[in-house]
């Protein structure tokens, strides 16, 4: 994109928040500071949520292929989301 337009607004969280654009800058992750956690696929329009967590989640990172996500949570469980395909569960490493 070569212009200042607006393509989305998205809802953040109250206080700061943290972005964190995919390798290809498809999905866009977003964490506040209480653990909560959005991933939007910006691809869609409007923008997709696809991952949402409320809290407990520690934070994030893409797979070098664009197609995969893990999330951390506070309890040390890792979970495995296959952002193509949002009607199959993440799979979960404890």
């Amino acid at each position: 994109m070569d212009t200042d337009e607006v393509i989305a607004q998205l809802t953040a969280f109250p206080g700061e928040t943290y972005l964190h654009f995919s390798p290809d800058g498809r999905f866009l992750a977003m964490d506040g500071r209480a653990g909560q956690q959005r991933t939007w696929d910006l691809a869609s329009s409007p923008p997709a949520l696809l991952v949402e967590q409320e809290s407990d989640a520690a934070g994030e990172a893409f797979h070098p292929d664009g197609r995969h996500m893990v999330l951390t949570r506070t309890d040390g469980s890792i979970l495995r989301f296959d952002l193509f395909c949002q009607h199959q569960p993440p799979q979960g490493y404890w």
